[in-house]
């Protein structure tokens, strides 16, 4: 025999470490893939931080300049809720064609 155990067996092992060398480069991309991802999450967590350090201040200086606007309103909403006077509920009075009671048909 031409390709005896030894033989075959190199054959085999070539074209079965050839089928893997295939999925080298999809392992490559899958290992870079998680790298980038992990990075992209790293910077996502720094820009966050960061926009929130910027932010805080900001937010302070706003509320302060709209406190005394929140103050007039208010003091507008108090004084016309105290303006309103109770009515009773208006109802119209029951009138000579009204029975005063649900309809029969005969």
């Amino acid at each position: 025999m031409a390709l005896s155990g030894s033989g075959l067996r190199a054959v085999v092992i070539v074209v079965g470490a050839s089928m893997l060398w295939q999925l080298v480069g999809i392992e490559l991309a899958l290992l870079m893939a998680g790298d980038v991802l992990a990075y992209v999450e790293v910077l996502a967590a720094v820009s966050l931080i960061a926009a929130n350090t910027r932010l805080r201040p900001i937010k302070a200086r706003l509320v302060e300049r709209l406190r005394p606007m929140r103050t007039a309103v208010r003091r507008i909403a108090r004084a016309s809720r105290a303006m309103r006077a109770v009515r009773p509920p208006r109802t119209a009075p029951p009138g000579e064609d009204d029975p005063g009671g649900a309809f029969a048909f005969a």
